[in-house]
């Protein structure tokens, strides 16, 4: 769960200065807690692959053949073919299959092509490359080898002090020019579902470059198929292709071509959020997440008696239920430093209360959930709340599923109503709450059940800028800007 907060607002250099210095010693910290993964690259997939999802991919001949039939006017390059297949076992585990084609049409196409790289979890998940080639204008074909695929340890969030189990294969292709074409096929497998029994999945339509096609294929048992909902986003989403096999299977196919490239704009909504998309669940409800996800965090909700009685030292002096969640809240958020592990269930599951109050670090679920439980240790009502901070936070409620969320505050009931704070916020105060988690839908996860409820709007601050500057006439700007 990636979180997300801000800082106190400064000066610009001196915020810059302090986020460095921090930053070094959150990571040299968290660094010796990091597991070491030893990981080489696997040639072969599974027998689910080979078996099952292999004759479902679109062979390299019939792709090439519809090659030039789609205009592609001054375009870099085009994708000639994005096709993804899911397999699904009776318990929800996944094996997903990533098979693309793409072409460089200019020189600026050859970077973008020269190599991909594509993330996986190191704890429960295994990767495999089934197939890395170039094919030049000729026929020719540059197979790319094992030294030519590298295998990471992945801390892309280590700026955000987010260290987890993160891997990534970064595949490098040789002789990528202009009228060559590119082919590989990822395979990732779940060890187990993240949620057991019950199956997602989710795929939006559109790319960068124009799309000569794109082909969406589950492979599932009965008993997964038929509990399945569809959800649409937007318009473009392809029909439903469904078909019987024998065993007890079932094929949905979904399949769009000739898709225009989307236009490069900033700040743009992500496309779950606009669509067009697809969702997929078992989840019949949210109530049946939230049995889920109160399973979770009751395997982490023992407060030791040590911390019982520091929240009674803390409020001790406190003469309203007001005092006391202020005592509380500006304690989380000032003594536990922001920093995540997580490896694992801890992507979603709280590590322990105690290890979170003794190593005096943890990220938003961390201390949303240590926060909550020393408030109810004092009779308050105060819940671990999920929320989706990207771009405005839209959450698709027609198709519960985990991946709808990227954060955790805390939620407090004051009478009738909900009072939201952000303990990742260093010096954060009740009530407090970033930008991006303010005026959006938020799931509170209570001891018995689940409510919607909504952050109110916030002010996300001011920024003074002061320009002393001089413009000479070729154009050259020089002088100083400061920003508040």
């Amino acid at each position: 769960m990636i979180c997300h907060y801000f800082h106190r607002p400064g000066i610009f250099v001196l915020f810059f200065t302090l986020l460095f210095s921090e930053s070094q010693a959150q990571q040299k910290q968290a660094a010796s807690e990091l597991k070491a993964h030893k990981a080489v690259v696997s040639r072969k997939p599974s027998e689910i692959y080979q078996n099952h999802l292999k004759p479902f991919l679109t062979p390299l001949k019939e792709v090439m053949a519809h090659r030039g039939d789609f205009p592609t006017l001054n375009q870099d390059g085009i994708i000639l073919l994005d096709e993804s297949i899911i397999h699904s076992d009776e318990n929800g585990a996944r094996t997903v299959v990533y098979h693309l084609v793409e072409e460089a049409l200019t020189e600026s196409a050859v970077e973008a092509l020269a190599e991909t790289v594509y993330g996986y979890r190191t704890e429960d998940q295994h990767i495999h490359l089934a197939q890395a080639r170039t094919i030049k204008p000729d026929g020719t074909e540059s197979m790319v080898e094992d030294q030519a695929v590298i295998m990471e340890s992945a801390q892309t969030d280590a700026g955000d002090s987010l260290y987890g189990d993160r891997g990534q294969m970064r595949i490098i292709f040789s002789g990528v020019r202009p009228g060559v074409v590119r082919e590989f096929i990822v395979v990732i497998e779940d060890n187990a579902p993240r949620i057991p029994g019950q199956f997602s999945a989710q795929e939006v339509w559109g790319a960068y470059w124009p799309t000569r096609q794109s082909r969406l294929v589950a492979h599932l048992p009965d008993s997964i198929a038929s509990r399945i909902h569809e959800t649409r986003l937007g318009a473009g989403v392809p029909a439903t292709e469904k078909k019987t096999l024998a065993g007890g299977w079932q094929l949905w196919t979904w399949n769009k071509e000739r898709q225009p490239h989307i236009l490069s704009e900033g700040a743009r909504a992500p496309s779950d959020q606009t669509g067009p998309a697809l969702f997929l669940t078992t989840l019949p409800d949210w109530e049946t997440f939230g049995t889920w996800y109160r399973k979770l965090l009751s395997e982490r909700s023992t407060l030791p008696q040590t911390l019982s009685d520091l929240a009674v030292e803390w409020t001790k002096d406190a003469k309203t239920e007001e005092e006391k969640i202020e005592a509380v809240i500006t304690h989380v958020a000032r003594d536990v430093r922001y920093t995540g592990l997580e490896f694992g269930l801890g992507a979603l599951q709280p590590r322990d209360p105690n290890q979170v109050w003794q190593t005096s670090y943890g990220d938003c679920k961390d201390k949303s959930n240590l926060a909550t439980l020393l408030l109810r240790s004092l009779g308050i009502q105060a819940y671990l709340t999920l929320i989706q901070t990207e771009h405005a936070g839209k959450i698709e409620r027609r198709s519960p599923d985990s991946r709808h969320f990227n954060h955790a505050i805390v939620a407090v009931k004051s009478g009738t109503a909900w009072q939201f704070s952000d303990p990742t916020i260093r010096y954060g105060r009740p009530g407090m709450l970033a930008p991006s988690s303010s005026d959006r839908d938020v799931l509170i996860v209570t001891t018995d059940a689940i409510e919607w409820a909504h952050t109110p709007p916030t002010n996300g601050g001011t920024y003074h800028y002061q320009v002393d500057a001089t413009s000479d006439p070729d154009g050259t700007l020089e002088g100083w800007l400061e920003l508040r």
